[in-house]
């Protein structure tokens, strides 16, 4: 009773084609002999701070030093207002976790998501949070999409997973900021074999108790945990999962599955992992990570990574930091291990191409 495709909601936040609205962009960057200092970038993830509440023991962050309660790096205020050197049409800001921003006694994550929207009046807002905390303050009012890692579905799960007891608590703030005027409200689920169990009865617990007319803003992400393969659901466990869902028999919960999770991709072949197609970076041409200390990264996923800096806020000039990103760019030093590569594959051979899309909807682009 699972259809092989997801729609609606679901298709449209991982809709690959939507990355075609960076083409205009790239274009009048790549056909410059010269560095564009004062060209845009779609988006920009900000790592505001590096401290985290939680103990994920799998959490990818805390390879690079982020992600600890013992790690009290915030990103220096004063250069909220040089992210407007990016001219961004998104702001996601994660962390470790990015709630708990305060640089100073009276100034923390919702006087920071002020401050840069005074410089960037226009900009759009996401956010990547544990959910553990509901920061007060107006900030609700300018954040278009959030997504809440939970990984389990029940407090004891949690408790193993994240080493603290605060399922109850991020379910709660889940459902009171699916009370607000947020568009999108998400959750994120990394499966592994200690959790996979959980999945359908926790689809049931946010089917059942979020009302019918939010559910269109509901999506639940699922992604396999990376870095530790012996971790990874046996296919004994994904066949029993799929079983369930195949034999549901409430078909509008059959329907929500569909439309609001990535769930089927759970259970389609893996493909042989190929090595990477393309001949360049695009991606770092149109989206830049930034860590608390100001470095700048074509991705969070290179962060620390000296060979793939493209300078930092404080010490490079923008001139510096877009010849930098042209050199990266014709280089990408990390392509044979890129996990984007299926983005630049995608963008390179559509390149030439003059895409009419419906939607202007960039939020969160890089997931799909």
């Amino acid at each position: 009773m699972i259809s092989k495709t997801n729609t609606n909601l679901a298709e449209r936040l991982r809709d690959r084609r939507r990355i075609l609205l960076t083409i205009p962009l790239l274009k009048k960057k790549l056909a410059s002999k010269e560095p564009l200092i004062n060209s845009s970038n779609i988006e920009v993830q900000l790592t505001g701070s590096e401290t985290c509440n939680l103990h994920c023991w799998y959490c990818s962050t805390r390879r690079w030093g982020a992600g600890s309660n013992q790690t009290q790096n915030y990103f220096d205020k004063n250069n909220l207002q040089r992210l407007k050197l990016f001219n961004p049409k998104v702001i996601i800001l994660s962390g470790g976790e990015p709630t708990l921003y305060h640089p100073e006694k009276k100034f923390g994550f919702n006087e920071a998501i002020l401050e840069i929207a005074k410089y960037l009046p226009t900009v759009k807002f996401g956010l990547i949070t544990n959910g553990t905390i509901y920061p007060e303050g107006k900030w609700i009012k300018l954040c278009q999409w959030l997504r809440i890692s939970l990984d389990a579905g029940t407090r004891s799960t949690y408790k193993k997973l994240k080493g603290v007891d605060l399922f109850d608590s991020t379910i709660a703030n889940f459902h009171r900021y699916l009370s607000t005027d947020v568009p999108f409200v998400g959750i994120g689920f990394v499966y592994q074999k200690e959790n996979i169990d959980e999945i359908y009865p926790l689809l049931k617990i946010i089917y059942s108790s979020v009302r019918k007319v939010d559910r269109k803003r509901v999506s639940v992400q699922f992604r396999p945990i990376i870095y530790y393969p012996k971790h990874l659901p046996s296919k004994m466990q994904i066949d029993k999962l799929k079983d369930l869902l195949s034999e549901e028999q409430n078909l509008e919960f059959v329907e929500f599955c569909q439309a609001n999770t990535n769930i089927t991709q759970l259970f389609s072949k893996k493909e042989k992992k190929l090595l990477p197609s393309f001949k360049y970076c695009y991606l770092c041409r149109v989206h830049k990570a930034i860590t608390s200390d100001g470095d700048i990264y074509p991705c969070c996923l290179v962060f620390k990574n000296k060979e793939c800096c493209l300078g930092n806020l404080s010490r490079n000039s923008k001139q510096e930091i877009a010849n930098n990103e042209r050199e990266f760019f014709y280089k990408s030093p990390c392509k044979s291990t890129c996990r984007l590569n299926q983005k630049n594959e995608f963008l390179e051979n559509n390149l030439n191409s003059n895409p009419k899309i419906k939607t202007t909807d960039f939020i969160c682009p890089h997931f799909f």
